[in-house]
């Protein structure tokens, strides 16, 4: 996968959670990556090449799947301080 269509800066962990999801199904769907059996799901797997081309788009999409967490978890630290701030002065203009 080109790496320049994929902005890591504005992918919620929603959209890289919906890439990674729409991965699997699409290997799923090649039967050169995925074979499914019909007679028991046992003895369905993963190709070799399924193997590597899994291998492959999860090392680009792992990261930025933490990217996208990072980002999510610094706006809730950035939102909370922001809050607590707002509550100290409307209790410190209160107070006075």
């Amino acid at each position: 996968m080109d790496q320049k269509y994929i902005n890591s800066e504005t992918m919620s962990v929603q959209e890289v959670e919906q890439l990674i999801t729409l991965l699997m199904k699409s290997v799923i769907e090649n039967d050169k990556y995925f074979y499914h059996s019909t007679v028991d799901r046992r003895y369905s797997k993963l190709t070799l090449k399924g193997l590597e081309y899994l291998r492959k788009t999860l090392d680009h999409f792992l990261p930025l799947l933490a990217d996208a967490m990072e980002k999510d978890l610094d706006a809730r630290a950035r939102a909370t301080v922001f809050n607590t701030l707002k509550e100290t002065k409307k209790e410190f203009e209160d107070g006075q």
